[in-house]
């Protein structure tokens, strides 16, 4: 069970693939409990027999499968575990992973120097389409 975005971050769907067979089984419109109910609702009682369900650590999935699925567990992916722990260790880690974070994305380039201004020029404002008043 996952969610993903269709536009970028705007909005996100679920789905619901077999373990066993790696094949989709369920989509559904958004990733709230509310969203995955109807995935419940269309498997009656075969939900009892659902021994483990695979998932981020999106809490409404968590708290839906537990409500719904009695006989489940709940096991988080590897990925999000690792990156939680790694978050939680280092709070900085998550700042500099961001494209515009101190160890990501792309540096500004050093400023030029100025030459001087010879004697009697203008200042740099004037030249700037500002007054040098």
């Amino acid at each position: 069970m996952d969610d993903f975005a269709l536009h970028k971050g705007h909005r996100y769907d679920t789905v619901v693939a077999c373990a066993d067979t790696q094949q989709v089984v369920w989509i559904g419109e958004g990733c709230s409990r509310d969203a995955i109910r109807p995935f419940f609702a269309w498997l009656g009682k075969a939900r009892e027999q659902i021994e483990a369900v695979a998932m981020d650590m999106n809490s409404a999935f968590d708290l839906e499968v537990k409500d719904q699925c009695p006989n489940a567990k709940v096991v988080y992916d590897r990925f999000h575990v690792v990156a939680k722990c790694a978050l939680s260790r280092h709070p900085r880690a998550h700042r500099a992973r961001r494209p515009g974070g101190p160890a990501g994305g792309r540096r500004r380039p050093e400023p030029k120097p100025r030459l001087p201004a010879r004697p009697g020029a203008p200042p740099a404002a004037y030249h700037e389409g500002r007054s040098h008043l």
